[in-house]
């Protein structure tokens, strides 16, 4: 997808979600929006190194490891292990 794609995109989906803006994909919800804080990230980062990505990277096989590793993981800064 081209720059602008990505750059508009989460802008639609706030629209279609809270209500607030146009949503060119039918009905608004009525969410409210909330800031995300620095300690919401930690909390978040933790939860997905402790438990969501262990149960994940349990689920997959090894190459689909290999692959998320090398990619999203090298970007991120984890790394996703069969225990």
């Amino acid at each position: 997808m081209g720059k602008r794609a990505w750059r508009d995109r989460p802008w639609r989906g706030v629209a279609c979600l809270t209500g607030e803006g146009d949503c060119p994909l039918g009905k608004s919800a009525d969410m409210t929006l909330v800031d995300f804080s620095d300690d919401d990230a930690k909390r978040a980062r933790a939860a997905l190194e402790d438990t969501v990505l262990p149960a994940w990277a349990a689920r997959v096989d090894a190459e689909t490891r290999k692959t998320w590793n090398e990619s999203v993981g090298k970007v991120v800064g984890l790394t996703a292990t069969a225990e």
